[in-house]
């Protein structure tokens, strides 16, 4: 049963490469005894925090080895990487690479995603109009920083900040493609807009608090360029 289980975990790795060759592959194995509790999913939040990307763009296996399957994953992933079991969970895998324990996920893992990061620029799409709505939001693009300290986990570094203005009357066509582009649905285009990262922002509140807090937190880190 053993020899079985460790080949379904082989096949599972295998076909989900084949079916997302550029996405990379992160497995997760954690210990939970609660059944209400949902780690993955928490982690699976942060991860995207620390990545700047969408899980979706990854090939998410987690695994609980509290179960007899997680267990045997586990055990399957200490061989393929030839590590020793050091009981210390949770444990992250990214394209092969490990992180054991809390502590190596909260600043050896950030800083391993930021070196994978083709550019540490926080961009930002602003969309605004001659509207007074904007006024605020003007104000504030005009005062940001040309760089700033992004912290993800418990690493830090500089990250050069980008806002790119675009007028919605008088470029309007270019604007639209960009939305579309983010996926914004149609209650949410109206300006003000942010757009950074894979986020939305609609209104001054919103954009306020993106502005003060997200950004911080490399909200604007991996912005798509639309024009490729």
């Amino acid at each position: 049963m053993k020899r079985l289980i460790c080949g379904l975990v082989l096949i599972a790795l295998l076909c989900t490469a084949a079916m997302a060759e550029d996405a990379g592959v992160l497995e997760y194995y954690y210990a939970n005894y609660c059944e209400s509790c949902s780690p993955d999913q928490e982690f699976a939040a942060e991860f995207e925090a620390m990545s700047g990307q969408k899980i979706d763009a990854w090939v998410y296996l987690p695994y609980n080895v509290v179960t007899r399957a997680g267990q045997e994953a586990y055990r399957e992933m200490l061989d393929r990487l030839g590590l020793q079991d050091e009981d210390n969970f949770p444990v992250a895998v990214v394209n092969g690479r490990a992180f054991v324990g809390s502590a190596a996920l909260a600043a050896e893992l950030p800083a391993f995603l930021v070196e994978q990061m083709d550019s540490t620029d926080s961009v930002v799409y602003y969309l605004r109009s001659d509207d007074e709505s904007c006024a605020e939001t003007d104000e504030w693009a005009a005062d940001c920083p040309e760089a700033i300290e992004v912290t993800l986990g418990k690493y830090s570094f500089e990250s050069c900040l980008r806002i790119v203005t675009l007028d919605v009357d008088e470029q309007a066509g270019e604007a639209e493609r960009l939305l579309d582009a983010f996926g914004v649905p149609e209650a949410q285009r109206r300006a003000p807009v942010m757009l950074a990262g894979s986020g939305c922002w609609q209104g001054a509140e919103a954009i306020r608090i993106f502005l003060d807090f997200q950004l911080a937190k490399g909200a604007a880190l991996g912005t798509p360029d639309p024009g490729k």
